[in-house]
Parts: C-alpha cells; sequence; structure tokens
C-alpha cells in the first residue's frame, strides 16, 4: 500500500465496507465529546454493519483468521471471570459484568478480522476520515479553551451556573472533556502509524503536540504527560533491539505483581503523602489513589486466589465502609470511588491471581502480535506508543469493565490493524 498525501483525495470511492470503517472513525471523537457511553451501541451497530457486509460479500472466511492462541486465551480469561464470580454474594450480579465484556469481546472478533477486507483505497478513506474526526475534535477543545469555555457554555451549559461560573473548573478544569481527551491522545498515535513520510510523521508530531496542549489546558494531565511518555516509550522499546519483546513481556509480568509488591513493601499510604505538597496540582490525587490502593490490597489478600467476582469494586469500597483519611490531606473519600483505578489491582481484587495470569498470558499474546505486524521501525515507535498510553490509562485511570472505553480499544485497534495490513509484513519479509 503506497503512501497518499495527507490532503489528497483518494482515486476511487470507498466500498461498503470501507464505508463502515470511515464512519466510525468519523464519529468516535464527536460522540465520545458529548456521550462517552453512546460509543458503545455505536461502535456494536458497526460491528453489526462490517458482518453484514462480509456476508453478502462472502467474506466471511475472514473471521477464521482470527489467532487460535489469543481465542483459547480470551476463552480462558472469561472462565476465570465465570469461575471468580460463581457464588458471589453482595449488592448487584456479576452477570451483568460479564455479558458486557462477552460484547465487548464479539466486537473486537468481528471489526479487527474484517479490516482485512478494506481495499488500498478503502483504508486511504478511512485515514483521511480519522484524520478529520481527530483534528476537529482537538481544534474543537483548543478554541473552547481559548475562548474561557464559550462554546461549552453553549453546547454543554457547565462553564458557569446562575450564580456564576462553575466552581468546579476550580478544581477539576474542563472535566467533560476528559473522557474524549485520553481517546485523542492514543487516536493521535494511531494516526501516526499510517504516515510514512517525512512530511506525514511531522504532521502526527505536531497533532500529537496540539492533543497533549489541549489536555493539558482541560487539566487532563493523564493524558496530557502520558502522550509524552508513550512516545518516549515506543522509541526506547525500538531502540533495545532484538531482545525488546522479551523486556517488555517481563516489564508487564512485573507489573502484574503489583498488589504483592505493595503487600510486601511496608510502605504506608501517609510516608508518600508526607512527601508530597499539599498546593501542588495532582498532589490530592495521588494521595487519594495511594489510600486506594492499599484498601484494595488488603482486599485482594483477603481472596487471593479466585478474587471477589465480576464487578465487585462497585460494592468493596461504598461509603458504608467508612470514609478514607490522610495525615496530610484530610478527608479524602470512600475506599473505591467505582474501581480501583488501576487496572493489576481491579483485576486481582475482582478475579485473583487465576485472573491475573490469564489477563497477563492474554495481554502478552496481543503484544507479540503487535510486534510480529509492526514490520517497520516507524510502526513500531507509533504502535507501541498507543500500547504505552493505554498501559497509563489503565493503571491510573481507567475501570478494567469501563463499557464505552474498552468497545473504543477494539475500534482503534481495528483501525490500527487496517493501517498495517498483513501483505505489508509479507512485502517487508
Amino acid at each position: 500500500m503506497s503512501s497518499f498525501g495527507i490532503f489528497k483525495f483518494p482515486p476511487a470511492r470507498p466500498g461498503p465496507l470501507g464505508y463502515v470503517y470511515a464512519t466510525v472513525c468519523m464519529l468516535l471523537g464527536p460522540v465520545c465529546m458529548f456521550n462517552a457511553r453512546a460509543l458503545v451501541p455505536v461502535i456494536a451497530l458497526a460491528a453489526l454493519a462490517a458482518l453484514i457486509v462480509a456476508w453478502r460479500k462472502d467474506r466471511l472466511a475472514a473471521l477464521r483468521k482470527i489467532d487460535l492462541t489469543l481465542a483459547v486465551l480470551l476463552a480462558g480469561y472469561i472462565c476465570a471471570m465465570l469461575l471468580a464470580s460463581f457464588g458471589w454474594e453482595g449488592t448487584g450480579s456479576p452477570i451483568v459484568s460479564i455479558v458486557k465484556f462477552l460484547g465487548i469481546a464479539l466486537m473486537a472478533l468481528t471489526l479487527v478480522p474484517l479490516q482485512s477486507g478494506l481495499t488500498a483505497s478503502d483504508r486511504q478513506w478511512v485515514f483521511l476520515a480519522f484524520l478529520t474526526s481527530v483534528t476537529i475534535c482537538i481544534a474543537w477543545i483548543l478554541i473552547d479553551v481559548g475562548t474561557s469555555g464559550s462554546i461549552s457554555s453553549i453546547a454543554f451549559g457547565y462553564t458557569g451556573t446562575d450564580d456564576g461560573p462553575n466552581p468546579e473548573l476550580q478544581y477539576y478544569g474542563y472535566f467533560w472533556y476528559k473522557s474524549v481527551s485520553a481517546l485523542l491522545g492514543v487516536s493521535v498515535l494511531v494516526l501516526g502509524i499510517y504516515m510514512r513520510s517525512r512530511a506525514g510523521i511531522v504532521a502526527a508530531l505536531a497533532l500529537s503536540f496540539f492533543c497533549v496542549l489541549g489536555a493539558d489546558l482541560i487539566g487532563s494531565r493523564t493524558a496530557a504527560l502520558g502522550v509524552v511518555c508513550a512516545l518516549a516509550a515506543g522509541v526506547l522499546y525500538h531502540l533495545i533491539g532484538r531482545h525488546r519483546l522479551k523486556a517488555l513481556l517481563a516489564g508487564t509480568a512485573a507489573a502484574f505483581l503489583l498488589p504483592l509488591w505493595i503487600a510486601a513493601s511496608g510502605v504506608s499510604p501517609d510516608d508518600i503523602t508526607a512527601k508530597l505538597e499539599a498546593g501542588q496540582p495532582g498532589s490530592y490525587s495521588i494521595a487519594y489513589r495511594m489510600h486506594i490502593w492499599d484498601y484494595v490490597t488488603d482486599k485482594i489478600m483477603e481472596k487471593p486466589i479466585l478474587g471477589w467476582g465480576a464487578g465487585s469494586s462497585k460494592h468493596l469500597g461504598t461509603d458504608a465502609q467508612g470514609q478514607l483519611t490522610d495525615a496530610k490531606f484530610g478527608l479524602l473519600g470512600e475506599p473505591i470511588p467505582v474501581h480501583p483505578h488501576n487496572g493489576v489491582l481491579q483485576v486481582w481484587l475482582e478475579f485473583g491471581a487465576v485472573g491475573a495470569i490469564a489477563a497477563f498470558a492474554l495481554l502478552a499474546r496481543m503484544m507479540v502480535l503487535a510486534d510480529r505486524r509492526a514490520v517497520t521501525p516507524a510502526r513500531r515507535i507509533w504502535s507501541f506508543s498507543a500500547i504505552a498510553l493505554l498501559g497509563c490509562f489503565f493503571g491510573f485511570n481507567f475501570s478494567i469493565s469501563s463499557s464505552w472505553w474498552l468497545a473504543s480499544i477494539v475500534a482503534l485497534t481495528s483501525i490500527a490493524a487496517a493501517f498495517m495490513p498483513a501483505r505489508d509484513i509479507t512485502e517487508h519479509a
């Protein structure tokens, strides 16, 4: 697949499958901006549409190209979820969490393999649609912040109240943009995968800069610092050389032992928060997370093998269990505000060591497949920068059971795969 000029339209119209993937690309950012949860039905409909197109074009054979090892490991992770949730007692039902995950898994098993049916022209349209959508969303945020929230005041009514400016702006910034800011952060890195020319790479870096600027201006420090650190991680991954994948898998394995490191460290949250400056941005969030993770680790040690069951994070640390307090920062809040704000700890909490092993094996296989597909230095850097940023978000922000976020990852993965067609691997070899 030859590269094309960034602002040059493809020579042919997209086919039916191209329209499906290009439409998803156009809708991802805008839909997330207004209602992130609405992404789930949008991506589900896209998966259904892609399935119908493939059936009508007699291309369902692409579904058989799913990596068998990956499918087995995915089934193993689902079995770990069921095993941990069997006989679980508490408020709510684990069935809801499991069914949601099964739905996301079906989207992935549809959208990712079916992208192989896209033609070269289709891929160009997908890229152009994605570039347009991401650029518009970043420009929207920058203009809104630059005009002191004038667009948000009209579109969302968030920036002001009857009594004056919204007081939450002082503490949380433009919080309604934080979900789309995370999505845009990963999106700009995925866009970089397609770029091959110097002009294209410069454009991708420029878009990344404006994405970082927008995230910083709205107060999303994780997204702003995350994109910068992710790019550095992607470059480092490439520079390590032929042992890069082994090093990554070893580091990931060490990360999955996080609750054991916390339990064995003997360091209390107060020991860490005592070194923080109360007036510094993010200090309160860091302090709160330290106490959350300490509380979650204690809960993990109560049921270390099978965990507490799917969805239990929402019920194990409510106000009924009291409030967390810090010697320096005072009252923090409920022990687990919806989820532990760390993906590894949440896996251990809900599915125990069995689930942690299954999750690591699944992620490891995904990284092996990504490394095989990223056959050029540029693709390797952009791909693993995106993976590093996803790790950052799961490490500090998002829940492993967040439907809109998992569905977004499915869509982004299918787009990234479309930008690295299998025939390019053969040509490179």
